[in-house]
């Protein structure tokens, strides 16, 4: 099974100094490790491919959905790289790392990244390197308490100032994202991803143009249940879509009145924004 690539652009922990560049020592033998890397896999970096990102915020069933995208045939990559993207150099970075993750030696038609986080990219890089975007959304409530239980197993409600706070800034992102760039993209309600699968399939299928349909079954992977780069939660590891009702979070956590009131103000402002500018079900 392929290992994640170690010391390289995506390592798993976000930390306040993660833009600190590295001792030029380190800077160096990454490079060197960089290079001899690319000379042996020259049709990863060198083969045509499209880059479709799956926009979304914590908890929101966007490990399920890149796990899906990431057993079709047409596309490869299940993980959130964690990368920063500005130019060129950084899709090459997302190429070998999907490589490395997965161990295919030839990339598919799309190559997929996860994106949670503000600064990962600006909007406008959406409409230059052509991305195909899907937005994905899931209600303030239980996507609010579910990163709580996820960030302090322990003692979620600890986490609940941050994780509103995320939700906030992540979601207001999004619209914004979505309201501004002109390349046309997909949006998928989390819950529709689980009660109306088939409609949703077809739609990506269809606009994506491809050749098979996606699947209810999905593989598993390396990196999969690691907290670190997706969803810890055991269900993910079952290999198919679960319908039973089950949830990560402690029913008495308690998310304060005046933060979800504007939560979900701001949810349904993204919600409109999205079915008003995205193809939907």
């Amino acid at each position: 099974m392929p290992s994640l690539p170690e010391g390289e652009p995506g390592t798993p922990t976000r930390s306040p100094d993660q833009s600190t560049p590295p001792p030029p020592s380190t800077a160096f033998s990454r490079g060197i490790r960089w290079l001899n890397w690319a000379v042996t896999h020259p049709v990863v970096l060198l083969k045509p491919a499209r880059y479709l990102f799956i926009l979304s915020h914590m908890r929101s069933r966007s490990t399920l959905l890149s796990h899906v995208f990431g057993s079709h045939p047409e596309i490869s990559g299940y993980l959130e790289a964690q990368l920063h993207y500005r130019g060129t150099m950084d899709f090459l970075r997302l190429r070998r790392f999907v490589s490395l993750s997965t161990g295919q030696k030839s990339l598919n038609r799309y190559v997929v990244d996860k994106v949670l986080f503000n600064d990962s990219f600006e909007p406008e890089i959406i409409d230059r390197v052509g991305i195909s975007p899907i937005f994905l959304l899931r209600k303030p409530e239980e996507s609010i308490k579910s990163t709580c239980s996820m960030m302090r197993p322990r003692t979620p409600q600890l986490h609940m100032d941050k994780s509103v706070d995320y939700y906030l800034k992540r979601v207001e992102w999004l619209e914004r994202c979505a309201r501004t760039i002109r390349t046309k993209g997909i949006f998928i309600e989390s819950a529709s991803l689980v009660s109306q699968t088939q409609e949703v399939f077809r739609l990506v299928q269809d606009k994506l143009a491809l050749s098979a349909p996606l699947s209810e079954s999905y593989q598993t992977f390396t990196a999969t249940g690691k907290t670190v780069r997706g969803d810890p939660s055991k269900m993910i590891s079952e290999g198919q879509i679960v319908r039973d009702g089950r949830k990560s979070y402690t029913a008495e956590l308690v998310v304060p009145p005046d933060a979800l009131a504007r939560a979900e103000e701001l949810y349904e402002r993204c919600l409109a924004t999205m079915r008003d500018r995205c193809w939907h079900i």
